[in-house]
């Protein structure tokens, strides 16, 4: 029954985002040649609040994945924890990022696999970026996998305060 708990609030956890100090928007190509994601931001409390925070990198092509992301009383405050960043696949505007939970307070255990969609749609991102996560089930490949990808898409919210950078490399 947790189990279940879990994987339904992890689903549900992309929702919330506390307003960033990240100012840049998605770069089309120019500037560094590496992918990344990075930002905070806040989904409605209608949709289960929290803070939330990126800081995925890449090479352009996914290569070496690192960073994290955290979660701040997610989903109705019911998830709390830290993951690492294990894959990342950016096209245009938009990252997929596999993680894995290594600290985990509320929600979900170490070891879980949670997948997220980032949709960064301009400056200021509040009103025009999207975002979405949700349980996982391979970390190393979740941001390639269409299945995932599709709920992800289906799923995905307009934050409510902050913003979101989203650059392709």
């Amino acid at each position: 029954m947790r189990r279940a708990f879990t994987i339904l609030g992890v689903a549900v956890i992309s929702v919330g985002v506390w307003a960033g100090s990240a100012r840049a928007t998605h770069s089309a190509g120019e500037g560094p040649s590496a992918d990344f994601v990075q930002g905070t931001a806040r989904l409605p409390e209608t949709s289960g609040g929290g803070q939330f925070h990126f800081n995925a990198h890449s090479g352009p092509n996914g290569e070496d994945p690192s960073g994290m992301y955290y979660a701040k009383d997610g989903i109705f405050g019911l998830f709390t924890f830290t993951s690492e960043v294990k894959c990342l696949r950016v096209v245009g505007n938009v990252a997929f990022i596999g993680t894995e939970v290594t600290r985990a307070q509320e929600g979900v255990q170490e070891g879980d696999a949670v997948v997220f969609r980032v949709e960064d749609n301009g400056d200021p991102g509040a009103g025009k970026d999207r975002f979405v996560g949700g349980p996982g089930v391979d970390p190393q490949t979740d941001c390639d996998n269409p299945v995932l990808q599709a709920a992800l898409t289906a799923a995905s919210q307009t934050i409510s305060q902050g913003n979101f950078t989203v650059h392709d490399g």
